[in-house]
């Protein structure tokens, strides 16, 4: 359940920056940090701190932590994105067989007591 809630509030935080004028990268996977690699990477080269990685070259690095990587990656596969949403989509969403079908809606409008100069609108599919 921690999960959803450090989801949700990466979310929240992002969105909040991006609707105060700010930029903000949105990549898919821009929270799955690599510490997983970076911490095998210090057991094999023997990395014992910011001293260590300080003499490594940044290729030599990168090197090292993409062939762990793809050690653990079946393969490289498609991963269908929304342009209009700017998010990937979901193996469901993606496998489905969207088809133009009509369904009956309906739209109710209801007049506030306080004030019958404003109204809120509900609208269903299930009628």
């Amino acid at each position: 359940m921690d999960i959803y809630l450090v989801g949700a509030i990466e979310d929240i935080v992002t969105r909040w920056v991006y609707q105060t004028g700010h930029y903000v990268e949105r990549r898919f996977g821009w929270d799955c940090h690599g510490l997983p690699v970076e911490y095998e990477i210090d057991k094999t080269l023997d990395i014992k701190g910011s001293e260590d990685v300080a003499k490594m070259d940044i290729a030599t690095s990168t090197d090292h932590c993409r062939k762990i990587a793809m050690r653990y990656a079946q393969e490289l596969e498609v991963m269908p994105y929304s342009m209009g949403c700017c998010t990937p989509l979901s193996n469901f969403e993606a496998g489905q067989n969207y088809k133009d079908t009509d369904d009956p809606i309906v739209w109710v409008s209801f007049s506030i007591v306080l004030d019958p100069t404003v109204k809120l609108v509900a609208w269903t599919t299930t009628p």
